[in-house]
């Protein structure tokens, strides 16, 4: 009787694993192929959600651009090369000269969109405010999302473009989530940044994409991840376990923060704590909401955090002009 089975369930199991290779795609396509979050996918979202009638919702009832904020800005679009532009928006300080410029890089599936109330705060704090919209993100060129030494390179070159400006002179990073793994790879070779900030930072890429499994196929999910993991080399050309934070911390020179918002979970606060424990520069803090060594306000609780972000930079990015060799004007503002 199991002779006669046994083939059949051979012959089944095959079709169920090539069928799960293939349907593995959906366990990662997200980190390879990003949303695109633009004024009009969120108008299109908003009107989904709150089911109403096209007439009756415009662009001007949603947060779009940082003129809804009443900050004055100017679009800051970064040609990397002849066919690739990266897109964003630059609001500068009445004062632009004497104020340090922050480069803020927004989470997978976001935007600059992502970005404004944060953009907005640290701004009244006194910074010049960048924000780009990533490789395959917003309104940037590109189809991939890659976590490599090319992208890297895009956060370089808008380092340029800054550097361009006459008012720059100190400039921070703050990198959201996983544009963390681009902002540590693009200083590890361009130490002209003075200070890096990395929001809730994974530690691995790895852990990342068994928690995306993990949440698509549940009990399947240790049958289904090393599958995800060739079908993710294979689209995005990159060896999974090789993307990891903690180990490339190691090679930074720079002040480094860590910032935990309320949301993390345990679990992720871990990690970020192991990538903190991993940086060697001799300047590096942990920020949570329970941290007292930092400027607080009890009334403006929401805020804390960046303020605890504008001090730290401030102490470690002095005031000394510094001079840039070679400067190529590559964003169009």
């Amino acid at each position: 009787m199991l002779r006669k089975i046994f083939p059949f369930l051979l012959v089944g199991t095959g079709v169920f694993l090539i069928l799960v290779y293939f349907t593995s795609l959906f366990s990662i396509s997200e980190l390879v192929y990003p949303d695109r979050i633009t004024s009009v996918s969120v108008l299109e979202n908003e009107k989904e959600k709150t089911d109403i009638r096209k007439d009756t919702l415009s662009l001007n009832d949603l947060m779009m651009d940082p003129a809804q904020l009443g900050l004055s800005y100017v679009d800051f679009n970064v040609t990397v090369d002849s066919n690739f532009r990266l897109k964003g928006w630059y609001v500068k300080q009445q004062d632009a000269v004497t104020a340090k410029t922050i480069l803020l890089l927004h989470d997978l599936n976001e935007s600059k969109i992502s970005l404004l109330q944060s953009a907005n705060v640290l701004y009244q704090l006194g910074f010049n405010i960048c924000l780009v919209d990533l490789p395959a993100h917003g309104e940037s060129d590109g189809d991939k999302f890659l976590i490599n030494e090319v992208s890297a390179g895009y956060i370089s070159t808008v380092l340029d473009s800054l550097y361009c400006l006459l008012e720059t002179n100190r400039v921070a990073i703050y990198a959201t989530g996983i544009s963390g793994f681009l902002a540590v790879k693009c200083l590890v070779n361009d130490r002209r940044a003075d200070v890096l900030v990395l929001q809730n930072p994974p530690n691995t890429f790895n852990k990342l994409l068994r928690q995306r499994v993990k949440e698509k196929w549940g009990v399947f999910a240790a049958w289904v991840y090393p599958l995800a993991k060739l079908k993710y080399k294979k689209s995005a050309e990159i060896e999974p376990d090789s993307l990891n934070l903690s180990e490339w911390v190691k090679r930074l020179k720079k002040p480094v923060l860590i910032a935990l918002t309320d949301s993390v979970t345990d679990d992720q606060a871990k990690d970020a704590l192991h990538v903190f424990e991993n940086i060697e520069s001799g300047k590096s803090k942990i920020w949570t909401s329970q941290s007292r060594s930092f400027i607080t306000n009890d009334v403006d609780v929401e805020n804390n955090m960046y303020r605890a972000v504008a001090a730290f930079i401030n102490t470690n990015a002095t005031d000394k002009t510094r001079k840039v060799k070679s400067k190529k004007r590559i964003a169009k503002i």
